[in-house]
């Protein structure tokens, strides 16, 4: 039984990931009603298929760590959700750029992607933790 939740602990992230491009096809047309790329079924057949190939080669029970044996099906479960989320809005930051690709500049387009990346993760910290910014009050003092 733990092989077998090692196997799909490595199966699942690695399918999710190879899945992106095909995501952002599928979001790609029914968002923007763009037609499917020629090659999306072969892509998707192949990723699968690497996914597959890439769990089939991580088998070995003997190399498993502790640290892998003591991973719950939980911690994978919420992992593999948050690399999906992840792919999600990768693939709608690609098509929100296609959407205002005559609108905004590229120079625009990277400095919002840019304040968003600063921005978003200062703001959850701020909330999610505080304290953690008192560590930068040092920074203002001279050695």
């Amino acid at each position: 039984m733990d092989q077998l939740i090692h196997q799909m602990s490595i199966f699942f992230p690695a399918l999710i990931a190879s899945f992106t491009p095909v995501i952002i096809a599928l979001l790609d047309r029914f968002v923007l009603r763009s037609p499917f790329p020629p090659l999306l079924w072969p892509t998707i057949i192949l990723s699968g298929v690497g996914g597959f190939i890439i769990a089939i080669s991580q088998i070995d029970s003997e190399s498993m760590s502790e640290q892998d044996r003591t991973i719950s099906p939980t911690d994978n479960l919420i992992g593999c959700s948050l690399q999906f989320i992840s792919a999600i809005f990768s693939a709608f930051a690609r098509i929100l750029m296609k959407r205002t690709e005559h609108v905004l500049t590229p120079t625009h387009i990277v400095q919002t992607n840019n304040i968003s990346n600063c921005l978003c993760p200062f703001i959850y910290t701020i909330i999610t933790n505080p304290s953690s910014w008192k560590a930068f009050r040092y920074l203002l003092v001279t050695p």
